[in-house]
């Protein structure tokens, strides 16, 4: 316990895996454009559906209404979950940059002492 680990040798300072990190970035890139892909999908086949619907029975049409608004909702939720994400991935990356710099620094200061 009371043993000095100072053997003299210059240890390497820490690295944080910026590999990871441009992994998780580009892990949430292709989330984020399967989810738009998925979209698409699902409210192309809503709208068809829509359409269907309307052409049998046309005292439904204020369904085209509530289709769309739940397409422009859905739209907006998916926008704004994709912008929180990289936001906080971007918030993270400063943190750990800051984090680095820091470590850099105190590295630098215990070699001066030294």
């Amino acid at each position: 316990m009371g043993e000095n680990q100072d053997s003299g040798e210059s240890e390497e300072p820490y690295q944080f895996p910026s590999d990871e990190l441009e992994a998780i970035k580009g892990e949430i890139h292709a989330s984020a454009q399967r989810a738009y892909l998925m979209y698409a999908i699902r409210w192309t086949i809503g709208l068809a559906l829509t359409w269907l619907i309307t052409w049998y029975w046309p005292q439904l049409h204020w369904l085209w209404w509530v289709t769309l608004i739940a397409a422009a909702l859905s739209l907006v939720f998916l926008l704004v979950g994709d912008y929180v994400i990289r936001r906080k991935v971007a918030q993270s990356e400063a943190r750990m940059t800051k984090l680095r710099e820091s470590i850099s620094t105190y590295e630098d200061d215990k070699s001066d002492v030294r």
